[in-house]
């Protein structure tokens, strides 16, 4: 199986610690943050994509000299794409169902459980959700069973159709990237899963 790490963004709520360094090689227990990431992925992922914009260089020489214990690609984006747009940047290059992980989530996640619930109902993509106690900051869902309705962004507080928020850990079919707009920014969150929702 496949895995897409998006890993682009520039870390600017980190700062000053991505002033030198992407914010995916922000260490972490002493250890970059992509690698927690990678070694909490399924041992049936054998084949991860790092979609980096910021300090591309950067990436691609850790990953030169890193064991990371299966194959990685860093793949750059020339401009920032989204979340969406890195996603779509190594179409070419999935091969069948696969994960996406936000490059600086770090999670529990039991990725089995969750691949076991997109394949049971043969979905066309699944979004991990995490519940929290004020969804105003955040994208939250409208649930009808285990299918997500609809996205509402940032609503106002006592407003909001559930505490359920979008927890970075997708799955898709190939099929989700011919909804996805090549060359340009992409929005998973603002464009790509509403769509795939109405």
């Amino acid at each position: 199986m496949q895995a897409v790490v998006i890993a682009g963004g520039l870390g600017t709520r980190l700062r000053p610690l991505t002033f030198n360094r992407p914010k995916a090689l922000v260490p972490l227990l002493n250890k970059p943050q992509i690698l927690h990431i990678l070694e909490r992925l399924p041992k049936s992922v054998d084949e991860v994509f790092v979609a980096v914009n910021y300090m591309y260089d950067r990436v691609r020489e850790f990953f030169e000299e890193a064991d990371a214990g299966r194959s990685v690609q860093v793949v750059e984006e020339a401009t920032p794409l989204g979340t969406g747009g890195a996603v779509k940047n190594v179409a070419s290059r999935i091969d069948g169902t696969f994960a996406v992980y936000n490059g600086d989530v770090i999670d529990s996640l039991d990725f089995s459980k969750l691949l076991s619930f997109h394949r049971k109902r043969g979905a066309l993509a699944t979004i991990a959700l995490h519940e929290v106690l004020d969804p105003s900051a955040f994208g939250v869902v409208a649930m009808d069973g285990s299918r997500i309705t609809r996205f509402v962004e940032k609503p106002a507080p006592g407003e909001a159709p559930s505490r359920l928020v979008n927890a970075g850990r997708y799955i898709f079919e190939p099929e989700v990237l011919d909804g996805i707009a090549a060359g340009r920014e992409v929005s998973m969150e603002r464009e790509v899963f509403p769509a795939l929702a109405s």
